[in-house]
């Protein structure tokens, strides 16, 4: 009985998202509301809640302007992501607008994202860190040109880390 409840509340939680706060209803609404829905289980066994989920489906949504973006597998990837890294499900989501920015797509940007955290625990650095310097300098990547792109940046961001040196004053001297 409590297991209805609580599914109940959620769903009707998730509705008054989509439909009020993302602004979509009939069809699309409950296609979008299926693909959420869909990937609860596997999140919930990584241990983001369902209010995490929605609000990071929502986060995509606003940031990226299409919610065609939204897909059970992007967003069970997106979770992997963030608790192998000990990150928000919603900042792995947040950064995927910037990475859009720069001509890479959602789906590459998570891999990138990915791929940097495990460089990043291989070397002996803070994969935490290091996505956050890539997510937050991503747009510095058409400004200046880096070999290989996103590893480019990833190696630049790895080695201001192992010297302790701030992106700032990184790209000051670049």
């Amino acid at each position: 009985k409590n297991s209805m409840e609580d599914y109940y509340k959620e769903q009707s939680y998730l509705l008054s998202v989509v439909n009020e706060e993302i602004r979509i209803s009939g069809e699309l609404s409950e296609d979008f509301r299926e693909q959420v829905s869909a990937a609860q289980p596997a999140l919930l066994q990584m241990g983001v809640s369902f209010k995490d989920l929605t609000e990071s489906s929502k986060r995509l949504v606003d940031d990226t302007g299409r919610f065609a973006l939204v897909g059970t597998d992007m967003l069970v990837r997106a979770g992997e992501i963030s608790q192998a890294y000990g990150m928000n499900m919603s900042d792995i989501i947040g950064a995927y607008a910037d990475f859009e920015k720069v001509g890479i797509g959602a789906a590459d940007a998570q891999e990138a994202i990915a791929d940097a955290g495990k460089r990043s625990l291989e070397v002996g650095i803070q994969s935490r860190n290091t996505i956050k310097g890539i997510t937050e300098n991503i747009g510095k990547l058409n400004e200046y040109g880096f070999k290989n792109g996103v590893a480019g940046l990833t190696q630049m961001v790895q080695q201001a880390q192992s010297l302790k040196l701030n992106m700032d004053k990184v790209f000051e001297v670049a």
